[in-house]
């Protein structure tokens, strides 16, 4: 999937959800190898390390007007770390 999106130059959206911080943002995918992925959007760059991440694609819910709603669900690669 991440070959596809990158070859495409699709754009993703990306949201990181850290117990220091969130990150909203969209992005196209840099590089994918070696349990590291790489974004580059307009105004910055993330790398994420998802080596042992478990991958979940499917729907999933997201608000985003928080806290307004409506609540949305959008299809959607998640990839979970334990920490």
């Amino acid at each position: 999937m991440f070959d596809r999106w990158k070859s495409r130059g699709q754009e993703i959206g990306v949201i990181f959800w850290g117990r220091s911080a969130n990150l909203y943002t969209r992005a196209i995918v840099e590089s994918a190898q070696n349990g590291r992925i790489q974004l580059k959007g307009e105004d910055a760059r993330a790398s994420f390390n998802l080596v042992g991440a478990a991958f979940k694609y499917g729907p999933m819910q997201t608000w985003p007007r928080w806290p307004s709603p409506p609540i949305v669900e959008v299809t959607a690669l998640r990839a979970e770390l334990e920490n």
